[in-house]
């Protein structure tokens, strides 16, 4: 199988030798799920209404129990999707990342209940539990930490650059 993006198309070609139609696996399935998932998220989509149509499309080829699998899936994997303010951050973290230049941000601490302004090396971002975090290398601590980003009161990139180190692992966060 061969999946081609283009635009805010998506399609897919078979190899030449599958005479019949495919049936796809309860586990292909999913993971072509997971996959449209992954695209159709942001504001805006990335390809706009493909994603989800495809997925419509998926639910009807799969039958009775495939598909009842398929929903339960669904309801154990949706959630909130973030505010506007988180939205606008992530873009903001995320081109300083693209860059690998360091930011600027106020960040309340609730358990200090203080707001301090700290220099962060922006590694990644992750979802957990329906809260969005920076994973970085705080300047200010000196150590590498996971910041919510609601708690981000304010970023501004810098100028100042650095590379994310070889033994960086996100899986630990």
């Amino acid at each position: 199988l061969v999946f081609s993006i283009h635009g805010d198309r998506v399609s897919i070609r078979f190899a030449e030798h599958l005479s019949r139609p495919v049936h796809l696996t309860l586990q292909e399935a999913l993971a072509i799920d997971l996959a449209l998932r992954s695209v159709s998220g942001g504001r805006p989509p990335v390809f706009g209404d493909a994603a989800p149509r495809l997925r419509n499309k998926l639910r009807k080829l799969l039958g009775g129990s495939e598909r009842r699998a398929l929903e339960a899936f669904d309801r154990g994997v949706t959630g909130t999707p973030p505010s506007d303010q988180v939205t606008e951050t992530i873009g903001l973290l995320k081109d300083a990342m693209a860059r690998n230049v360091c930011v600027e941000i106020e960040y309340y601490t609730a358990s200090r209940d203080a707001v301090t302004r700290r220099t962060v090396r922006p590694y990644a971002i992750i979802e957990h539990q329906g809260h969005w975090y920076l994973v970085g290398f705080c300047l200010l601590r000196k150590r590498e930490l996971p910041f919510r980003i609601d708690r981000i009161k304010c970023v501004a990139a810098t100028e100042t650059t650095f590379d994310v180190p070889d033994d960086f692992d996100i899986e630990i966060y």
